[in-house]
């Protein structure tokens, strides 16, 4: 997979940009040019207020850097020596003065109407308020984005029996489509209809940090720049208590499955990854409350901040981004592709083998020696992260 590739939206917002660049701090420096044949014969108070109300024009328009400010600059420090020979006038004389130069400022301010709606389609350019919008960086990683169906159920989004079928030998589940219907309309009785997400926005930016286990972690320090992000993503048995220095304290989203559950406050969204009905069964009985009406002692955190991932997400990791390599994707893959449609800007931290190859935790010791990735196919995995790092799509954090 090769990262190439600039947006069409870039290319219009740096032409919107140098248009803007051109007409506006260009009109400045030819005006305050034409002043200066003339300012010398002004009182120096006059002049003085002339240059701040010229400062002020110039500054309302900080926005357009231009190469023109410089030079506006320039100008203006060499006005400094006759600045510094200003004289009293009277008061009555100044306060003229200064009411017909602000008058006059407003008249020429108000052209540059056009200017402010220019900036404000170039915001709107942009899909997201970070420096870097991950949707804006390549064209490859849109497309590949773009053919994602949606990545979590919802009441009116379930899946069709094509992708339920692919989906269910990843596991050799045996249970029908029509149960898995069944299940999945349960589901809905239980947990909120629509996923509570927050949404792309050219006024937004999610900033995220997606936090593996990797061994690597130990000693990184990492802690405090991963509390730093606005959003961040752990998973399995990723903890933080006693290991806040390397891998920070807080979590937005924690995904697990049934094999690897923990219990969640009452704050951080569950994300439920599905390999199975079965999982979905799992889930039910976790949350569903008892027959007296009292909370189930069993379920894992706030019910409705609870996510389910689409089971067809699962299969379009497997083949437009592993093309079926390995029996399928670890957990941490598709969580890292989940984030790339969660996230406006995204951070990775705590991914890759140990020195020998083997998956190990920082929160554990490793006992078997030659587990490698498993089942998964984590080389091909990881190289795939390398490739966004060095193509400046993600930042990958390699820790020690």
């Amino acid at each position: 997979m090769i990262i190439t590739g600039v947006h069409s939206s870039q290319l219009q917002t740096v032409d919107l940009h140098k248009a803007l660049h051109s007409s506006v701090a260009k009109e400045i420096y030819s005006l305050t040019k034409s002043f200066k044949k003339w300012i010398v014969l002004l009182p120096c108070s006059c002049s003085d207020i002339l240059l701040t109300t010229v400062f002020i024009s110039w500054t309302c328009s900080t926005c357009f850097h231009h190469s023109a400010h410089s030079q506006l600059l320039l100008l203006l420090i060499s006005w400094q020596a006759h600045i510094a020979q200003m004289v009293r006038v009277k008061k009555r004389r100044t306060l003229v003065v200064l009411l017909c130069l602000c008058a006059l400022g407003m008249v020429y301010i108000s052209k540059w109407d056009d200017a402010s709606l220019y900036l404000e389609k170039w915001i709107e350019l942009k899909s997201c308020n970070c420096e870097k919008c991950l949707n804006d960086s390549n064209k490859d990683i849109r497309e590949l984005l773009a053919v994602s169906p949606k990545p979590f159920l919802s009441m009116d989004d379930t899946i069709s029996e094509t992708d339920f079928n692919r989906w269910r030998r990843l596991k050799g589940d045996e249970r029908t489509f029509d149960f898995f219907k069944i299940s999945a309309k349960q589901l809905f009785t239980v947990f909120p209809a629509v996923p509570k997400i927050e949404e792309q926005s050219p006024h937004r930016c999610r900033k995220c940090a997606v936090v593996g286990n990797s061994v690597n972690l130990k000693g990184s320090r990492y802690g405090e720049l991963i509390d730093d992000h606005n959003i961040v993503i752990r998973m399995n048995g990723g903890r933080t208590k006693g290991y806040e220095t390397d891998v920070g304290s807080k979590t937005t989203y924690h995904v697990m499955y049934p094999e690897s559950a923990r219990y969640l406050d009452n704050n951080t969204h569950l994300v439920f990854l599905p390999f199975s009905v079965r999982d979905f069964l799992w889930l039910l009985r976790t949350f569903t409350p008892r027959e007296n009406g009292k909370d189930n002692p069993e379920k894992r955190g706030n019910r409705d901040l609870v996510l389910i991932v689409n089971p067809a997400f699962i299969n379009y990791v497997d083949q437009v981004w592993m093309t079926y390599k390995g029996y399928y994707p670890s957990t941490g893959f598709i969580v890292f592709v989940l984030s790339l449609q969660m996230c406006d800007e995204v951070n990775v931290f705590g991914y890759g083998a140990d020195h020998e190859g083997n998956w190990s935790h920082y929160f554990e010791i490793l006992l078997q020696k030659d587990l490698r990735t498993g089942l998964h196919p984590g080389l091909h995995e990881y190289n795939i992260l390398q490739e966004l790092h060095r193509n400046h799509v993600i930042r990958l954090y390699k820790g020690f």
